[in-house]
This record gives structure tokens, C-alpha cells and sequence, in this order.
């Protein structure tokens, strides 16, 4: 009898062991982005803890980092770690190899979940750096807000617009940073440009005019990219299968202009950067290698 309770004693120490450590680190090769004038590529790598406790089919992961490689187009496999490596997840990057600088936006767990009477909401921190190409970071905006919301059925919640983004012009020299604060009743915004050298204020920042709505196609609700004109595009979409976008075109120091019938191709890419510019690229332990090439290029026809 005591050897048989000897052994359950020792089964529940390694069960318990199993559920409450193990904590491993893990590396995973995630996508890049080309740069603007598709001389170089970044590329990303996260690091991470994770865990599978015990009867568990996924795992719990914490403490996620980003390391960021460069590599010039013309030899993708002679990667090279740039910049410091920031916490979080990458949730947008734009590279702007023509000005000298990268931009990444990097996500967060959530940091509160609450109500508000019948609404629940969570909020995130989102945080945007710009790297320059001898790795100094800078932070350029950040924001602790709602990311998603819960409105009506219990247990069901979807994203809000954006909360922040900082988007860099065709060439490279200004950045416009949107912001806009959703909850289940009201909407708001501003877009700010800086110059992109000294990330300096470029006249005023403006109220966005935007609207809730009752959208199933939430996603493509606000849109928003330069245009050839050297404008900020901001607006929300209507339509059923092909959207078109209406609101207002941006530039420092001057008033907003009304514009609508802007075709959603128009504003996918948002500049000469991103994740949907130029082709997708595959990245591994082995190296970079080029994926399938986009068929969408930056900019449209008003």
C-alpha cells in the first residue's frame, strides 16, 4: 500500500511539473517587406517562451521579441540583425530604403479588458519605431487603446478601426500618422504628418470625419493611402463585392478636399512599401528566397 501511494505522490509531482513549467524558448522566421526602390529586403524573427501544459493541444506562449535582418536584393541569403530587439509581435512595417530608415509597428498582449454597462471592450499596446539603417530606434507614436469591442451578443467581439498607424509617403520624407479612438457608440480621429528625418510636427493635425457602422465587411470599413498626388487619402468604403471609398485628401498646411469614387485597388498598396508590395518572400533557417510576385502596383487614376 505505501509503494502505491508513493507512486500516485510521484505521478501528481510530475504532472504538476508538466503544467506549471517547461517554459521554452522558441525562434520562428516570420515574412519581409521589400523597400520602396527594391534594392533590400527586412525580414523578421521571433523570439518567444512557450508551454504546452499537460492534457493541452496548444501552446501558451509569452514574452515575445522582434529581431529585425536586412539584406540587399542583389544576395538575400547574406542576412544581417539591424536595429535593437523590441518586444511584441509585428503588427505593420514599411521600409524606406531610399531615406534611410525602416518603420515597424509592433503589438502587444492586451493590457485591460473591461465593461462599460452592456459593452466590453479590450484594449493593446501598439508602439511605431523608426530604425535607421545603423540600427538607432526611435519611437514615433504609441497608444494603449481599444482594439476590440463587444457590442452586442455575449462572448462576440470585432476589431475597431485601426487605433493607430504611421504610414510613410511614396518618397519617403513624411510620415502621416492616423489615429482614431472607436467604442459601440462613437468614433473619432486626427491624422498628424512628421517629417520623416526628425520625426518634427508639419502643421496642424486634423479631425477625421468618420461614422460607425453596421458593416460586415468591417475590415475594408476605413481606408486610407497615399495618393500619386502626394496626398493622404482617408474615407470609408460602401458597396457590395467592389468598394468605393469616400472622405477627404490630406497634405501639411493645407485644407482637406472632399473626394469620392476612390476604387479600393487605389488605396492597396498604401505606398511603395509594405506587405503587399512588390511579391511575398519566403524566409527560413536557409535563407530569403523571392515568392510570387503582386500584381497590384502603387497608385491609381482619380
Amino acid at each position: 500500500m505505501n509503494r502505491f501511494i508513493n507512486y500516485l505522490l510521484l505521478a501528481a509531482l510530475v504532472l504538476t511539473t508538466s503544467a506549471c513549467g517547461g517554459w521554452e524558448t522558441k525562434e520562428d522566421w516570420r515574412s519581409g517587406v521589400w523597400s520602396d526602390d527594391e534594392e533590400s529586403v527586412i525580414v523578421f524573427k521571433s523570439i518567444y517562451e512557450r508551454r504546452r501544459e499537460f492534457g493541452a493541444t496548444n501552446y501558451k506562449t509569452r514574452n515575445h521579441e522582434i529581431q529585425v535582418y536586412k539584406a540587399d536584393a542583389s544576395n538575400l541569403n547574406a542576412r544581417a540583425a539591424i536595429g535593437p530587439r523590441m518586444a511584441g509581435t509585428v503588427d505593420s512595417a514599411w521600409y524606406m530604403h531610399s531615406e534611410g530608415y525602416f518603420i515597424v509597428g509592433r503589438a502587444q498582449p492586451v493590457s485591460d479588458e473591461y465593461t462599460n454597462g452592456s459593452y466590453r471592450y479590450q484594449n493593446r499596446p501598439l508602439t511605431f519605431e523608426k530604425v535607421t539603417l545603423d540600427g538607432n530606434s526611435t519611437t514615433v507614436a504609441s497608444s494603449n487603446t481599444i482594439y476590440m469591442k463587444g457590442c452586442g451578443a455575449p462572448g462576440s467581439m470585432v476589431a475597431v478601426m485601426a487605433p493607430l498607424q504611421v504610414i510613410p509617403s511614396p518618397d519617403g520624407t513624411i510620415l502621416a500618422m492616423v489615429e482614431t479612438a472607436e467604442d459601440c457608440e462613437t468614433v473619432s480621429g486626427t491624422i498628424t504628418f512628421k517629417n520623416a528625418a526628425d520625426l518634427s510636427t508639419l502643421g496642424p493635425s486634423y479631425p477625421l470625419s468618420l461614422e460607425l457602422r453596421d458593416n460586415p465587411f468591417a475590415p475594408l470599413d476605413l481606408g486610407n493611402a497615399w495618393l500619386e498626388s502626394g496626398e493622404f487619402f482617408v474615407g470609408q468604403g460602401s458597396g457590395f463585392g467592389v468598394f468605393t471609398f469616400s472622405g477627404f485628401k490630406y497634405a501639411p498646411n493645407q485644407e482637406p478636399v472632399a473626394v469620392s469614387g476612390i476604387g479600393q485597388d487605389c488605396l492597396y498598396p498604401q505606398t511603395t512599401s509594405g506587405w503587399d508590395w512588390k511579391g511575398s518572400l519566403n524566409v527560413n533557417e536557409s535563407g530569403i528566397s523571392e515568392g510570387e510576385p503582386y500584381d497590384f502596383q502603387f497608385g491609381c487614376s482619380e
